[in-house]
């Protein structure tokens, strides 16, 4: 089985349809073809901060963002760790919980505010 590297930029441009380009449809159909796809460390927090910036500025929607996520599930991946998938997955979540909390945060300071005047 052969592999490639893989780079984010790359990773996200299968996502959003206008970013598509010839090399990252060539790396896609790498991917389907079952080979393995080698990705830096960093590759899961920098998919999952492209993901929530989308989401924020509504490119995605949650069901388009799964619907990413899902089909990576089957694919051999390796990087320093061996958990590539799986740690995305949490660091999507996990910025999502936190980008929550920063907007209650925002809420509640509004609402002090205006009850304080």
């Amino acid at each position: 089985m052969s592999a490639f590297i893989l780079d984010s930029s790359v990773s996200m441009a299968w996502c959003f349809e206008d970013e598509t380009n010839p090399y990252s449809e060539t790396l896609l159909a790498r991917l389907e073809a079952d080979e393995e796809a080698l990705v830096p460390s960093l590759w899961p927090l920098e998919v999952a901060n492209a993901l929530v910036t989308a989401k924020l500025r509504g490119r995605v929607t949650e069901t388009q963002v799964a619907g990413f996520l899902e089909p990576l599930k089957d694919h051999s991946w390796k990087d320093t760790r061996q958990k590539t998938y799986p740690l995305l997955e949490e660091c999507y979540k996990a910025t999502n919980r936190l980008l929550e909390l920063a907007n209650l945060r925002k809420k509640i300071a509004q609402e002090t505010e205006s009850e304080a005047t």
